[in-house]
């Protein structure tokens, strides 16, 4: 158990892509994203990697990048 590690989580959206949300949720669970700047960098590269070249979905993944580590 680490206490900064996210081990669950759910993204609920109304979101015109719900390939998205999945692929978001597969990556919350996946167990190996830590609640800090490095992991949500770390969550948002695993995504892009998820979602391949799809320009509209990079461009959420680029801006979860950028807001994320200021939500924290």
């Amino acid at each position: 158990f680490r206490k900064d590690l996210i081990t669950t989580g759910k993204v609920f959206s109304d979101c015109l892509f719900p390939d998205f949300i999945d692929n978001f949720n597969d990556v919350i669970q996946s167990g190996t994203i830590h609640y800090d700047e490095d992991g949500m960098h770390k969550l948002c590269d695993d995504l892009a990697l998820r979602v391949g070249d799809n320009p509209t979905q990079l461009k959420f993944i680029d801006d979860l990048k950028k807001w994320l580590p200021t939500a924290l």
